[in-house]
């Protein structure tokens, strides 16, 4: 039965230890006891290490230098800025050039460095979100939205069908999405990918899987004959409001409350409350919307400003399954000859759509994965990192603190990559040195893990050098002018002939700011000299009537006035 390498290898270093002890005399002997290869065992003798222990000759890094972009990737993650694959080639091209190589990666260096990273670190698809999303994701203000809004559930005893959700979503008239056909056909388009009218629906639920009628708010100032097409069907039932921009406001808001409050009044027992829980748009937190859900019994309940993305089930599953439905159903119509930029073919459509889409179980699972119905904070939670938030640390008082732990002894061999490895190492160094025999294989071995310690040091020190740098270079600050070229009025004009003109100003303004110095010497000069001959000429007629240098007039005279002129 054939053994595992790492068994043979172990069984090797015996055999090398035996035969270099003198325990056998020869490598075949050594071989024949230990059960293994001789030839193996003569190359092991002399030096040849195992394929696994050995550097490949294919690799543009070596084991050092790996281990240091490892780092580097790891660093850029603790600080949320995870490299790309052509980051990572970059970073290797560095490496090599500052060890003095004139060696470049391959193009797929970075992906298939990726492939042999450890398994904590993988490529993954980074998705783009809205600035204030991202710097809204605090844990521990999240953790305890949760926590109080758990607390307010129990207390009150709420059930599934007393908790409710509301929001706004826009749709587009005539876009639709990318779908997969059986075509001859290199390159296949339809025409659905214009930009239409946007029309916004008020759609509710309730995490009993209940889903209400819905509202479009439509743009304009009247209500349109088109837009009701004479079904009168119970689950066709649908409101339409005309709004200035076809956006929800604060009427529309109050409206929209008290439809809510004859549609689900006989849903729950009489006296029990009813909660609604919202985002933060400003038709939401009126003082009369707040009025009016008092008066009527509903307790409003608010999400945190940009967290819905998170925490708002419509803003799961409902939402994202009702605009990817509504867009292929834009595709089918546009493929057939239909027609899909009008209002009425709108609501004529989205009735489909919304009868495929708001079914109970879509409903009940979009409240489970929010965390929201059946309460559970940790589903959602547990999804952002809390990063360097600060925690309260617990300290006892009179207790003796723990010892810092130390190096286990599986990485005594491993190169420093702190002060106190360094410092270990030094210690044993000098202990070793102070004897009259000092043991210099291991002498040698110390000097050599400080010796990688410290090229892994450099390694390290050259990536956060490019590192900084790089994000320097994208944080230049750009200066900004409000000055107008003068002369170009409103009339077309070219890059060369735009910088032509903004340079000549500035050379102008130059010339005069080096100017202006010289200048107010020679027009105080000039001042002197008239004043002077003034001075001559009232002197021989016996009066005074000169302007002194030192005089208020002189204050009023516009220097940079006459420089510019001249």
């Amino acid at each position: 039965m054939p053994i595992s390498s790492e068994k043979e290898e172990i069984l090797l270093s015996n055999a090398v230890e035996a035969y270099k002890s003198g325990q056998f005399k020869s490598t075949q002997a050594a071989a024949s006891h230990f059960g293994v290869s001789k030839w193996k065992l003569r190359n092991r003798s002399n030096g040849t290490p195992s394929k696994n222990g050995r550097t490949a000759t294919n690799k543009a890094l070596n084991q050092s230098q790996e281990r240091s972009l490892i780092r580097w990737i790891e660093l850029l993650n603790s600080v949320y800025t995870p490299p790309t694959a052509l980051d990572i080639e970059g970073a290797a091209n560095r490496i090599l050039q500052h060890c003095g190589s004139d060696r470049q990666v391959s193009k797929m260096y970075g992906y298939q460095f990726i492939a042999r990273l450890p398994p904590h670190i993988t490529l993954r698809t980074q998705k783009p979100m809205e600035k204030a999303r991202i710097e809204a994701e605090l844990h521990g203000e999240l953790v305890h939205w949760y926590k109080v809004f758990g607390q307010f559930l129990k207390k009150n005893k709420i059930q599934a069908h007393e908790l409710y959700n509301w929001d706004e979503t826009g749709f587009q008239l005539g876009v639709g999405t990318k779908e997969n056909v059986a075509s001859t056909r290199e390159n296949e388009t339809i025409a659905t990918g214009g930009i239409g009218q946007n029309i916004t629906s008020i759609e509710c639920i309730s995490a009993d899987g209940w889903f209400m009628h819905p509202w479009f708010l439509m743009c304009g100032s009247e209500q349109m004959e088109d837009w009701f097409d004479g079904d009168n069907d119970p689950s066709n039932y649908r409101v339409i409001k005309p709004t200035a921009k076809g956006w929800a406001d604060d009427k529309s808001a109050i409206q929209w409350l008290l439809d809510f409050h004859y549609t689900t009044k006989k849903r729950v027992t009489k006296g029990r409350p009813r909660v609604l829980v919202m985002d933060n748009h400003g038709s939401h937190g009126t003082p009369e919307f707040e009025y009016l859900c008092q008066s009527l019994n509903i307790i409003p309940w608010w999400f945190i400003p940009k967290l819905t993305h998170r925490c708002q089930p419509l803003d799961g599953k409902p939402f994202s399954v009702l605009k990817q439905k509504f867009r292929k159903k834009n595709n089918e119509i546009v493929r057939w000859g239909g027609d899909v930029d009008d209002k009425r073919h709108f609501l004529r459509l989205i009735k489909i759509v919304r009868k495929d889409t708001f079914k109970s179980r879509t409903i009940k699972s979009s409240f489970y994965d929010t965390g929201i119905w059946p309460w559970n904070s940790n589903i959602v939670c547990d999804q952002i990192d809390p990063g360097w938030e600060d925690e309260p640390v617990l300290e006892i008082y009179g207790h003796t603190p723990s010892p810092e732990a130390e190096i286990p002894s599986s990485v005594t061999n491993s190169p420093p990559n702190s002060d106190q490895r360094f410092s270990k190492i030094e210690n044993k160094l000098q202990t070793i040195f102070e004897n009259d025999e000092p043991d210099l294989p291991k002498v040698q071995k110390h000097i050599n893990r400080a010796i990688r310690g410290g090229k892994q040091a450099i390694q390290d020190l050259a990536l956060a050098k490019q590192t900084i740098k790089k994000m320097q270079s994208h944080k230049i600050p750009v200066k900004r002018s409000k000055r107008i070229i003068k002369g170009a009025s409103k009339s077309p004009l070219s890059s060369i002939a735009g910088n032509s003109r903004v340079h000549r100003r500035c050379t102008k303004e130059t010339k005069l700011d080096i100017g202006n110095d010289s200048a107010h010497a020679r027009i105080r000069d000039y001042w002197l000299r008239a004043n002077q001959a003034l001075k001559e000429k009232e002197e021989a007629s016996g009066g005074r009537d000169y302007l002194d240098v030192d005089d208020e007039v002189f204050k009023y005279v516009n220097i940079d006035s006459m420089v510019a002129e001249k």
